[in-house]
C-alpha cells in the first residue's frame, strides 16, 4: 500500500515528491498470539474462581503464577478454591501450566482427560480430597515432565495403573491413604529417577495378600 506526500517551495511550486509504502506484516515473534494466550488462561481462571480473580489484573498475583505468555501455576487448598459443584475444576486448556496444587479442597469427582495435554506439569498435588475410589486418571500418564505426584488420601482407588510407567521423570510419589487393589506393581522399579515412594496402606495389603 503507497501513500504520496508531495513537498512545495514558498512560492507553491512542487520541489519534492515522495512515496511511502507501508506494508502490513503478520506478527513474527508471535507477540501478539502469546499475549492472546495469556489473556486466555486468565479468563479461564476468572471464570472458575471470580472471588479468587475478580480483574484481569489479578490474575498472575496470589493464587496463580505467570510467565511472559501463559500461566503456568495454580496454589489453592484448604477449601480456598472449591467449586460450586465441588468438582475437581475443568482447567484443562492451561496447557502451559508446570505446578498445580489444589490439595485438600474436597473435591468429589474429577475429568479423567483434564491433564492430557499439560506436557510441561512437573508438579500435581491433589493431596486430601475425596475422589470417592475413583481410578487415577489416565491422562496423567500423559505428563512426560512430570516429577512429582503426590495422590496421598485424594480417594482414589482400583488398581494403580500400568500406564504410569510412562512417566519416566518421576522423582516424588505418593499414593499412600488410598484404597488400592492387590500388591505394590513391579513396573514402579523401572522408574529409574525415583528418589521417595510412599505407599505405607499398599504395603500392609500387600504383606496380607502374601501371607
Amino acid at each position: 500500500m503507497g501513500s504520496g506526500v508531495s513537498l512545495q517551495k514558498a512560492d507553491g511550486s512542487p520541489s519534492l515528491s515522495l512515496t511511502i509504502h507501508i506494508k502490513r506484516t503478520k506478527d513474527p515473534l508471535g507477540i501478539m498470539s502469546n499475549l492472546t494466550l495469556l489473556q486466555q488462561d486468565c479468563a479461564v481462571l476468572r471464570n472458575i474462581w471470580p472471588d479468587k480473580f475478580p480483574t484481569a489484573e489479578s490474575c498472575c498475583s496470589g493464587y496463580a503464577g505467570c510467565s511472559d505468555t501463559r500461566v503456568t501455576s495454580i496454589g489453592m487448598f484448604y477449601d480456598a478454591g472449591k467449586t460450586v459443584d465441588n468438582s475437581f475444576p475443568n482447567i484443562a486448556s492451561l496447557t502451559g501450566l508446570t505446578s498445580i496444587d489444589l490439595r485438600n479442597n474436597g473435591y468429589t469427582s474429577i475429568a479423567d482427560n483434564v491433564f492430557a495435554n499439560m506436557t510441561e506439569l512437573v508438579r500435581l498435588e491433589v493431596e486430601g480430597n475425596k475422589f470417592g475410589g475413583i481410578p487415577i486418571p489416565s491422562s496423567i500418564s500423559n505428563l512426560p515432565n512430570l516429577q512429582r505426584l503426590n495422590l496421598f488420601g485424594a480417594g482414589v482407588g482400583g488398581e494403580i495403573p500400568r500406564s504410569l510407567e510412562k512417566l519416566t521423570k518421576l522423582r516424588e510419589f505418593f499414593i499412600h491413604g488410598n484404597t488400592f487393589n492387590g500388591t505394590i506393581p513391579s513396573w514402579i522399579s523401572n522408574l529409574k529417577d525415583l528418589r521417595i515412594l510412599c505407599v505405607m496402606v499398599i504395603l500392609i495389603i500387600a504383606i496380607q495378600t502374601r501371607d
